[in-house]
């Protein structure tokens, strides 16, 4: 009998998941969910995702996919992430580095957390165009600026 879906808490698109050593608390460090750039293609570094789940029971296959929502494209790929659980009611925090990520062009990205395969749960990232100094000020609020 294959293992319970496990349920997701939170996945947070970040600059940098830590982990303090004594109390083992997370902290997700910049949380964002929009970049404006001057130029395409961009490299985003650093990157990071956190996810919080629980009701895992078992041995679980993690993955991590980032895809382009207008295209189709697979962006990126992170695999081979292994959770244990003997305990259906503990908590399972964790981040997820991605090094070097490429973003080719302006547009909606979707970070997808997959179990054994399975969806669990997605959150968007949108990628913006901004003209160059002098230009025009984007329309949508301030989010973290990138070279």
């Amino acid at each position: 009998m294959p293992a319970p879906m496990p349920t997701l808490h939170a996945l947070l698109i970040c600059d940098l998941v830590l982990r303090e050593a004594v109390t083992n608390k997370h902290s997700a460090i910049g949380i964002f969910t929009d970049v404006h750039t001057t130029k395409l293609p961009m490299v985003l570094n650093p990157l990071a995702v956190y996810a919080s789940l629980t009701d895992a029971l078992g041995s679980y296959e993690l993955a991590l996919e980032l895809e382009d929502l207008e295209n189709g494209q697979l962006v990126a790929r992170v695999s081979g992430l292994r959770l244990e659980s003997r305990d259906k009611l503990a908590t399972h925090d964790f981040g997820i580095r991605l090094v070097n990520t490429v973003f080719p062009r302006a547009s909606r990205y979707e970070f997808r957390l997959l179990v054994d395969g399975r969806l669990l749960g997605a959150r968007t990232l949108r990628v913006h165009e901004r003209p160059l100094p002098g230009g025009i000020a984007p329309a949508s609020p301030p989010a973290p600026e990138v070279p």
